[in-house]
């Protein structure tokens, strides 16, 4: 019994010492642009406040991290202005190797540029993401129901 124990890591195959295997994630991220008072650039990120609001600033933006093997459909995330009509939201995706950060994943970025300054409401369905959980701030995301559909969502102040 004790040979098969010393052998589980081997039949486990190289996951097991993989710091990159482990539960995947579909990790949202509201990132901050902003400046030191000597002119130093700064950057901060962090996971959306779903169900409650987040106030951004037109050179920020928004981030979703996915792996390598996802695909994420165009519409993983949905605007909508404060009267209820549909915003455009165009994502770019990129490819991060393993020598930019700890593993390969994908990264898709929104510039909120192009937004004017106003409250918008912010949605993820479930259904358009990878099937992996969200990285919540809660263990448990408020998922809720919107427009029929299960989802998580924001609100999205401009300033």
């Amino acid at each position: 019994m004790r040979i098969l124990y010393a052998m589980l890591p081997l039949l486990a195959g190289c996951d097991l010492l993989d710091p990159c295997a482990g539960p995947d994630y579909l990790s949202f991220a509201v990132v901050r642009h902003g400046m030191l008072p000597d002119g130093t650039p700064t950057l901060g990120s962090t996971a959306p406040l779903w169900g409650a609001n987040e106030t951004m600033k037109p050179s920020d933006e928004l981030q979703i991290i996915f792996s390598e093997g996802d695909v994420l459909p165009l519409d993983v995330l949905e605007l909508g202005a404060s009267d209820g009509t549909p915003v455009p939201l165009v994502g770019e995706d990129v490819f991060v190797p393993t020598n930019s950060e700890a593993c390969d994943h994908n990264e898709r970025h929104y510039a909120l540029a192009l937004l004017d300054v106003g409250d918008y409401t912010l949605i993820h369905r479930r259904e358009n993401g990878t099937g992996d959980p969200l990285n919540c701030i809660d263990l448990d995301c408020p998922w809720t129901t919107f427009d029929g559909s299960q989802a998580v969502t924001l609100t999205l102040a401009i300033r």
